[in-house]
Formats: C-alpha cells, structure tokens, sequence
C-alpha cells in the first residue's frame, strides 16, 4: 500500500512539473503570437520560401523540358547521319544528360558550376558541360534564392530573431526575480522557453514542408518521389534547428541584454554561414588547388607518351608483327579482321589509361578540398547540413563523380562496338561504311541515381559531425547552473 502511494506520489508531482514547463512554454509561444517581430519574420520567410519553391518548380520543369527535346534530337541525329567508318561515327559522338532526382528542385548543389550534360567520343574524356553559372550574372555570388538556401541560410536567423531575448526580457521587465520568488525552478523555465521557442520554429518549418513536398511531388518529367528519402531531409534540417536553438538560448540565458545577445547571436550566425564555410573553401582551393586546362594537357601529353596512336600506322609497327605472328600470317590482309579497328582500339585504350590516371589526380585534388572542408564542419553545423543536403538531393560532388564515372564506363563500350564493327565486319585494306543498322544496335546508356545506403556511406561523417553539434549543444544547455541564471 505504502508503495502505490509513493508511486502515485511521484507520478503527480512530476504531472505539476510538466504542467508548470507546459505553461511556461504556452506563455512563450503566447508572446511570440502577440509580437510583430514574429509575425514580419514568419510571413517574409513564408513569401521568400513560395518564391523559391515556384523559382525552383518553373526552372526544373523548363529544364527537363529543354532536355528530353535535346535528347530527342541528338538519337534523331545520330540514327540518321549518312553512312560512314564506324571510327568516324565514334568521333562524332553523342551527349549524354545528368539524371536528376525530384529533391534536386530543393538544393541545386554543384550542378550549376560542374555541369549536367557530357559528351561522348573516341579517344577523348570530356569534362561536364552546359554549366549554368557561366550564362548568370555576378549577383550569383551573393547566393541563390532557392528552398535550400532559406532552410539552411536564413532559418536559422528566423530562430535568433525569435528566440534573442528569451530570458533577458524577462530580466529587463523584473519577471525573473518575481518568478524566484514563487519558488520557480529555473530548470524548469528554461525548458518552457526551449519548448515555446521550438514550438514556434516548427510551426513555420512544418507547413513549409508539407508544402514544398506537395510542390515537389506534383513536379512532371522527373523520377519518382522517395517520402522516406524526403523524411529523412526533413530530419536533417530539424537537426540543424535543434542546434541553433540551443545555441541561442544559451546566449540569451548568459546575456544581460536583449542587445547583447541579438549582437552576439549575429555574429555567430555570420561566423557560421557565411565566414567559415568561405575561409575553408578559401583554404581548400589554396593547399589542394584543381590543375588548370594546360596543366590537366601536359598531365594527359606525358602519361600518353610512348602509347600507340590508333591513327598513326607507323605507331603500331611492332603492334603489327606481333599480331599476325598469333595469327600465323605474312600480311596483315590476311588476318580474319580488319587490322585498322584493332588498332584503333589499342590506341584506344592507352588513351583510356592516360584520362583515367589524369582524372584520379583531379579526383585526388578534390577529395583533399572536401577532406579539409569537412573539417570546417567542426566550427560550423552549416558546412554538415550543407553537404547532407545535396548528398540526399543528389547533387553533390560524389554524386556528379558517380555519373562521370559511368558515362566515362559506357563511353568505353560505345566505342569499343564501333572500333569492332569496323574489325569483323571488313578485312584489312577494304574500304566500309557502317550505316543505320549499325547506328540502331548501338550499346544502350543506363543510370540510376546511387540508393540510400550509398549516399550514406558517403555522407556518413557529415552525419557524425551533425549528430556531434546535436549533443553538444544539448550538452552545454543542459549543463547551465540554474543558479546563474540572475546574471
């Protein structure tokens, strides 16, 4: 008996608990309410974030409009040009287009600096092409208005904006000795104004999200829509708010001023987005700097040297001999192929080895920028947010990796088919002309966008780095003595 009323005995008093945190954080949404501050805020990111989520809409509409008709075109030319040398089709090539998902209308990433289309050809790895950047003007730099930019940018400030003078208000209006004189447990009104201050902060955010999946989903031509990938976004920016909330709170509650802790919180906010994320960038591009186009064409001159040239013949003398000694013949006219498409295809190859260990230093260069960029990550929980961001959008540099890769894997086998129509369908000497068969029975280009483990894997110490911001800012809220809050 004794035991069910100490039982029922703790369950009520931590119900007066709750019930006092739940009027605090009440009287905290109350006068967000009653405050124009919040009102200006929370309608001006509403209309920035439908602009941006229309902007976005129309863009990405436009632009797979523009590609399916470019696509179209290009089959249309390439089943319909004139009969020639299947070598001469494989420099005539073909161009191949980025897939995007439907989250790509959320955060553009690198797709308008790395480009979204390659083109596809014998003997050369090309770079992306069609970058958008090049066509904008210079107010570019001063960042594009798009969902990712008011989720990641400028929510955080909507969370300053509201949450500054949590406590020093009630400091400046005498609220806080009245509330140590009733005996208020200073953890628990900190817990009510976290919880008011959240509360608030999803009451915008939830609305702008269910919208802009509604948007996201009703967007033509794209593929298909992942909810749980959506979700999971979702979950990455609410992570991202948890942090600056935390962080404001603990300004506010050490701060004597509303002043002082509006000044301080803004420099946090432009430290974290703005001066980190550029000083980084900065360092990455100096200590791990991209080799320029002359640099990347003595790279591909020196590791080509000493290879055979598919178009020289006097290149590929001793290729020659070797050759009909295996087949046991005097004159290359008697080989079962046409020498010429076999030679071209060796040559081929070595042009491969040469692109593919130009690349690799490329590719080298870059993973040491997001290596040290990655360790920005540690003074700003932009940087995390930011890569996770179009890591699940699909818009990131590995993803823009993994695509060049395959296009660079199905340009090998484009012209692979080519060089060996040329090799089985003549002999050497004879002159042969492929024509729209051959273009027709072309090897077939296929992609899909990495799944969710992949891009995990990929961005899993983004993910650690986050959850690591998370709890440290739980962790240093948590950890505040009750007993300073009088200031």
């Amino acid at each position: 008996m004794s035991l069910n009323r100490f039982t029922w005995s703790r369950f009520f008093k931590m119900c007066r608990r709750l019930e006092m945190v739940r009027r605090i954080a009440e009287k905290e949404w109350k006068e967000q309410l009653r405050e124009k501050r919040y009102l200006a805020a929370g309608i001006l990111m509403g209309l920035l974030f439908i602009t941006a989520l229309i902007s976005s809409k129309a863009y990405y509409e436009n632009e797979q409009h523009l590609r399916l008709h470019a696509q179209q075109g290009i089959e249309e030319n390439w089943l319909n040009q004139r009969d020639k040398n299947p070598h001469g089709a494989a420099h005539y090539g073909i161009y191949l287009f980025k897939p995007e998902s439907r989250l790509a209308l959320i955060d553009r990433g690198v797709n308008r600096y790395a480009g979204t289309a390659f083109f596809v050809e014998g003997h050369v790895r090309n770079e992306a092409q069609f970058r958008k950047i090049e066509d904008e003007t210079g107010l570019v730099r001063f960042g594009e208005l798009t969902p990712a930019y008011i989720l990641i940018t400028l929510m955080p400030l909507f969370i300053i904006l509201i949450g500054f003078n949590a406590f020093t208000k009630e400091r400046e209006g005498g609220t806080w000795r009245m509330l140590q004189s009733h005996n208020v447990s200073m953890r628990k009104v900190l817990i009510g104004k976290w919880a008011g201050v959240a509360f608030t902060v999803l009451m915008l955010f939830i609305p702008m999200f269910i919208v802009m999946g509604l948007i996201i989903y009703s967007v033509s031509g794209f593929g298909e829509f992942s909810l749980t990938h959506y979700m999971i976004l979702g979950a990455v920016y609410t992570l991202y708010y948890l942090i600056f909330i935390n962080l404001t709170l603990i300004v506010s509650w050490f701060s004597k001023h509303s002043g002082t802790a509006f000044i301080t919180l803004l420099a946090i906010w432009i430290t974290a987005t703005l001066v980190v994320p550029k000083l980084f960038v900065s360092a990455a591009q100096y200590f791990h700097p991209l080799p320029d186009t002359n640099t990347v064409t003595e790279m591909y001159r020196e590791a080509r040297a000493g290879g055979i040239d598919g178009h020289n013949p006097a290149s590929a003398r001793e290729l020659e001999r070797k050759v009909m000694e295996e087949h046991g013949v005097d004159r290359l006219e008697d080989l079962p192929f046409n020498f010429a498409g076999y030679r071209l295809q060796v040559g081929e190859e070595y042009d491969t080895k040469a692109y593919n260990y130009v690349f690799a230093h490329i590719r080298s260069a870059i993973s040491g920028q997001d290596i040290l960029i990655r360790k920005g990550s540690v003074l700003s929980p932009f940087l995390p947010v930011r890569n996770l961001s179009m890591g699940l959008a699909y818009t990131d540099v590995e993803n823009h990796w993994d695509f060049s890769e395959a296009v660079e894997r199905y340009r090998q086998d484009f012209v692979l088919y080519l060089n060996e129509d040329l090799m089985y369908s003549s002999r050497t000497g004879e002159t042969y002309l492929a024509g729209s068969d051959v273009w027709a029975a072309k090897p077939d280009f296929s992609y899909e966008l990495p799944g969710m483990g992949e891009v995990f894997r990929a961005q899993t110490g983004n993910l650690f780095i986050l959850i690591g911001w998370v709890a440290f800012s739980f962790l240093a809220l948590l950890t505040i003595r009750p007993t300073s809050g009088e200031g």
